[in-house]
This record gives C-alpha cells, sequence and structure tokens, in this order.
C-alpha cells in the first residue's frame, strides 16, 4: 500500500449529479448563506440565494460593506465559491452568467460540489518553524516559498506577486520538507488566492501524494495537538 498514489484529498467527498448538487445549493443557500467568491483576483464575501429550479442558475448577493469596493465580474469568467457549515467546507468552481446589479451576480450551477470534513483536515500553523521549507519548480528554477500551514491535504505559502505571480487552477510541482527531516516529491493545484498585506496567500490541494507521504503528515499534525491554525 506503500506504494499507492493518492489523486485526490483523502477526507473530500464530491457530489456530482445534477439534482444531488442543486439540492445541495439550495440547502447551502437556506442554511449555510454566507459564503465568498474569488473572481478577477478578489475575494468577495456574501451571501447565495437558492437557485432557479429549471436552470440551476443562482445569484450571489454582495455584502452590503463591500458596496463601491466589489468590482462587478464580466460574463464568462471562472469564479470559485467556498463556505462551510459546522462540520464541513464546501467549495466549486462556476462561471459568471451576468451581473443583475452592481452588487448582484447570477452565477451557472456547478458541475461538481466539493466538500471536506473539517475534523479529518484539520491544518496547523508552521509559519517561521524550523525543519519546515517549500520549494517549487517556477520557470525551469526551484524557488524557495514561505510555508504557512500545512494539511493532510494541502498547504498554504505566502508569496510576492511581481515576483512570483500565481494563477488559481495552476499545478506546480516541487519539494516539501519536513521536521524529521522528512522530505517528499508534491504536486500542488493552487484553489484560491488573496492578498494579505504586502504579499499574497496561496492555498494549494495535494494532487499526487503516496499514502505514506500522507501518513507521515498525519501523524505530525497529531503529534502538534493544540497548535493553533494560521488565520489565512
Amino acid at each position: 500500500m506503500s506504494a499507492a498514489v493518492e489523486s485526490l484529498s483523502m477526507p473530500t467527498l464530491w457530489l456530482r449529479r445534477p439534482e444531488a448538487v442543486q439540492q445541495h445549493l439550495e440547502f447551502a443557500a437556506s442554511v449555510i448563506r454566507v459564503c465568498v467568491v474569488s473572481v478577477g483576483g478578489q475575494q468577495v464575501r456574501g451571501e447565495l440565494i437558492s437557485p432557479d429550479p429549471v436552470s440551476g442558475q443562482f445569484d450571489f448577493q454582495v455584502h452590503s460593506s463591500l458596496k463601491g469596493v466589489a468590482i462587478p465580474p464580466h460574463a464568462g469568467m471562472t469564479a470559485r465559491v467556498d463556505y462551510e457549515g459546522k462540520t464541513d467546507r464546501f467549495a466549486f468552481f462556476t462561471e459568471v452568467v451576468q451581473v443583475t446589479g452592481p452588487m448582484r451576480w447570477r452565477l451557472a450551477q456547478p458541475l461538481t460540489v466539493e466538500r471536506q470534513d473539517k475534523r479529518l483536515s484539520r491544518r496547523v500553523c508552521v509559519l517561521g518553524e524550523p525543519g519546515f521549507s517549500l520549494h517549487l519548480h517556477m520557470e525551469g528554477v526551484l524557488a524557495r516559498f514561505e510555508l504557512l500551514d500545512l494539511s493532510a491535504g494541502g498547504l498554504a505559502l505566502t508569496y510576492d506577486q511581481e515576483k512570483t505571480p500565481l494563477k488559481v487552477g495552476e499545478v506546480l510541482r516541487g519539494v516539501l520538507r519536513l521536521p524529521g527531516p522528512v522530505t517528499f516529491k508534491i504536486e500542488l493545484t493552487l484553489r484560491h488566492t488573496r492578498q494579505n498585506g504586502l504579499h499574497y496567500v496561496a492555498g494549494a490541494r495535494f494532487e499526487q501524494i503516496t499514502y505514506d507521504d500522507r501518513m507521515t503528515i498525519r501523524r505530525l499534525i497529531a503529534a502538534r495537538a493544540g497548535a493553533p491554525s494560521c488565520p489565512r
């Protein structure tokens, strides 16, 4: 089993059937409501509005505090929607159908919805701690990035957008080093980015990682019980 490679995070489940996706969106709009939409380089907080029963399209209402701040996207732009309930995190990619008002955007029904059990995808803050490092291949050079936090499903890193611009959906390969020392090769997909002061923060998911390597991360996290999660 040690040679097995997992293509997705172990605690991740997927909703794929159109009727299941629509029922979930109805639930999310009525129970969870609050979400964050990442589109056009910005992350915008707001609420989900129940989907249309025929088209499956749904509206996103920008939070009132962002009036005049959030930039309306263009039709056809790709958007990522993130939200969470008491025990689960959810995320999906969709497309902007149209902007129906300065504070209201219509989005297409997603093809899939990703669900993660928060109890199984706990992340711990490792920023500035010795023994942790991350190097990624950038234009033929193995560049070092500051590791922010780590979980069995992925990691977060900080970067300079001008020096090393990263894009959501981009696949990166590199080397992750943990205390021990433990070193293994990784493949990541960038899931979201946001500005944090002078730097940017990117969240990434492990795409190609062996069972043994994932278990190594899980044991490291378990040994750090009580360690805080980094605010993103």
